[in-house]
C-alpha cells in the first residue's frame, strides 16, 4: 500500500489534471473544436470536440495514476528495487508535464486564430 506521501501526491496530481480539464473548458468556450493532434512543428493536423479535448488526457493520465500505484501496491516488498515514492514522483511529473506541454500548444494554436 502507497504511503502517506505518495497518496497526497497522486492526490493532488489528479486533482490538477481535472482541474486543467476544467481550465480547458473554459478557456476555449469560444472553440467548437480544439486540435487532436499536433505534427512535430507544433501545428494541428487533426481536430475533435472542446469537450473530449478538455477532458480525454486529464481522465486517462488521472487513470493510469490509479492504475500504476494498485500495480505498485500489489507488487510484494521483497520483489521491489528502491523506494516506490521515486516511481510515484516520476509518474505524477511525467503527466503534469505532458498534459502542461498540451495546454501550451493548445493557446498557442488559439492566438493564431485571432
Amino acid at each position: 500500500m502507497p504511503g502517506t506521501i505518495e497518496l497526497v501526491l497522486i492526490i493532488a496530481t489528479i486533482a490538477a489534471l481535472l482541474a486543467s480539464g476544467l481550465w480547458t473548458e473554459r478557456r476555449f468556450a469560444c472553440f467548437k473544436e480544439l486540435p487532436a493532434h499536433y505534427d512535430f512543428r507544433g501545428e494541428p493536423t487533426r481536430y475533435s470536440s472542446r469537450s473530449v479535448m478538455a477532458w480525454l488526457l486529464p481522465s486517462v493520465f488521472s487513470i493510469m495514476l490509479v492504475v500504476v500505484t494498485v500495480a505498485m501496491s500489489a507488487i510484494p516488498e521483497e520483489v521491489r528495487n528502491g523506494d516506490p515514492l521515486g516511481g510515484v514522483i516520476v509518474c505524477c511529473a511525467t503527466f503534469l508535464v505532458a498534459q502542461a506541454l498540451i495546454l501550451w500548444l493548445h493557446t498557442r494554436w488559439a492566438q493564431r486564430q485571432g
